[in-house]
């Protein structure tokens, strides 16, 4: 008995552990109105003479980090195109922008890459009486699983937003959705860029150890005591 109160025991301890290593999610820090430490990240371009930019006019347009040529697709259901301009007095900065003008959701993703910081500006044209109301539902996908929500509220002109990763948290992609048109995305940056991780087994060696600890558990009782009693009776 004592045994069996050991390995029940010591499969609860490995089940804890498996669960709190689950429970172990993403934070994710929205940070409205700031832009992060120039230092701490890189502009995504869309010089057509970079490797794999794609300007479009297209459902999807694509740039590049400017230091670690890390391809960037921004996705739509509608035709997008991109664009920048440093000569231009004042400079074009690199922006994303439906066709149309109008444009309310977009899916953002560093292609075979993982990143610990985004920052950008939706740029919303002006509208009588700058009402408020308006805003934009942003999705944060992170390496581990989780997804992440934040709602923005929109304005006229800039509205900035840093998201940022804690607990050595990864993130794969972040989509947005507005209820109201903004004309464009600008200013994108990323920072901590590396290559996508590879999942590791760790997290699945732990529910098989955790599951082989219960059947030894289920194992020993099934032959403890009573097969003991059986024994004594042949």
């Amino acid at each position: 008995m004592k045994n069996v109160k050991k390995s029940l025991k010591n499969a609860g301890l490995c089940l804890a552990a498996v669960l709190l290593a689950g429970s172990v999610q993403a934070a994710v820090i929205f940070t409205p109105g700031v832009a992060p430490a120039p230092a701490t990240v890189e502009n995504v371009r869309f010089d057509p003479t970079r490797t794999g930019v794609v300007n479009g006019p297209g459902t999807t347009v694509t740039g590049v980090t400017a230091r670690t040529d890390y391809l960037v697709d921004f996705s739509a259901d509608e035709l997008l195109i991109a664009f920048e301009n440093p000569a231009a007095l004042p400079a074009v900065p690199p922006t994303v922008r439906a066709t149309d003008g109008a444009l309310r959701s977009l899916d953002i993703d560093v292609r075979d890459g993982a990143f610990s910081t985004v920052f950008y500006n939706l740029f919303v044209s002006a509208v009588g009486g700058n009402p408020t109301g308006r805003f934009a539902d942003i999705l944060v996908g992170s390496f581990d699983g989780t997804t992440t929500s934040y709602r923005q509220q929109l304005r006229n002109g800039f509205n900035l937003l840093t998201i940022t990763a804690d607990n050595e948290t990864l993130l794969r992609d972040v989509s947005i959705f507005a209820n109201s048109d903004f004309a464009d995305i600008r200013q994108i940056r990323f920072g901590g860029l590396q290559a996508a991780p590879i999942p590791e087994p760790g997290i699945f060696m732990s529910f098989s150890l955790a599951g082989f600890a219960l059947w030894r558990v289920c194992a020993r009782r099934r032959s403890g005591p009573r097969a003991d009693h059986h024994l004594a009776q042949a």
